[in-house]
């Protein structure tokens, strides 16, 4: 498992995320930009639907069947079912690696666009779904 941290000069790790991940699921759909237009059935490829491991306002962090180069661009549409919202979003790969499980990449995210609106949204999801959990007596 990846751990986005660094060294202190006193040995500890200091996290380099902007914001705190929760783990939750929420469904995404991916579109890989590239670098010029093609047709729909290459559009269709570069289309991928998966579920996040973890996420929080600055970013998400997944599980995909295909390598990306870091800096990669995509457009996220992140839905939201306790709210019943659909979030669209620039995006871009941060990270990855290679997963324990064959053949697919851990990969980590980060907005590059969230309007005010989306943020709070957001925000709203995550605090409902961390409340849920809570009241559960699970792990964030």
């Amino acid at each position: 498992m990846r751990k986005n941290k660094v060294k202190d000069k006193g040995g500890k790790g200091r996290e380099r995320r902007k914001e705190p991940r929760i783990k939750v699921e929420a469904r995404v759909k991916i579109r890989l930009k590239t670098g010029q237009s093609e047709g729909p059935d290459q559009a269709r490829k570069e289309e991928l639907w998966a579920f996040t491991s973890e996420l929080s306002v600055g970013g998400f962090r997944l599980l995909l069947p295909l390598k990306l180069e870091q800096g990669k661009q995509a457009d996220i549409e992140l839905y939201l079912p306790d709210l019943n919202k659909v979030l669209r979003i620039e995006a871009e790969v941060r990270w990855q690696q290679p997963s324990f499980v064959g053949g697919l990449y851990e990969t980590g995210f980060e907005f590059k666009t969230l309007s005010a609106e989306d943020k709070i949204s957001l925000m709203e999801f995550l605090y409902l779904h961390r409340a849920k959990k809570e009241a559960k007596g699970g792990k964030l």
